[in-house]
């Protein structure tokens, strides 16, 4: 069969801008202008979400916090999970501000507030994603492998990680005179 030259070119310019879309999604939450953004993140955050079964609740991360996990993790933040995408609800920051057009009762959970999530151990974390809170939004992630839960659950500890560093930064030193 023969192809003709412009439906070679026109075929691997389809695959580079599908590539660029692909990537552009895995930084977009560095990229995000959301000074427009006039809500302010509730923090810290009165829950009464149930506490996981013991089984769940003692259970701890068994996934190292290394940069390939961390990515892994922002990914499905970020991508296009079933039944909802993390983001519409949470977030492209983490801060429980997702799509303006998004109601929850109660408010979507604000990752970035330490206050809050230093008290919520992983397994709670694991206990959530997987089966969803009943009378919330949070709908259940059960089709999510365990180590991609777990890849999620150490993406949102970044969340608050990076609030910390940016809230508790020294101030800058004095200028010096000369």
């Amino acid at each position: 069969m023969k192809f003709n030259k412009f439906f070679i070119i026109g075929f691997y310019g389809l695959a580079a801008a599908l590539a660029l879309v692909a990537c552009s999604t895995a930084v977009l939450a560095d990229y995000v202008d959301t000074s427009l953004d006039k809500r302010t993140p509730i923090c810290p955050q009165k829950r009464n979400t149930p506490q996981a079964p013991y089984k769940f609740i003692n259970m701890s991360n068994p996934l190292e916090p290394t940069e390939e996990n961390i990515e892994a993790g922002k990914k499905l933040f970020l991508g296009s999970l079933a039944p909802i995408p993390c983001t519409t609800c949470h977030g492209v920051l983490g801060n429980g501000l997702g799509d303006p057009d998004f109601e929850s009762k109660p408010p979507s959970r604000n990752f970035t507030c330490n206050q809050t999530m230093n008290h919520i151990p992983d397994g709670q974390l694991f206990w959530i994603i997987k089966t969803g809170v009943p009378r919330t939004a949070m709908p259940s992630f059960k089709s999510l492998a365990d180590e991609q839960v777990w890849q999620l659950i150490l993406q949102i500890r970044q969340f608050g990680y990076k609030a910390s560093v940016i809230t508790s930064a020294p101030p800058p030193p004095a200028p010096q005179n000369e």
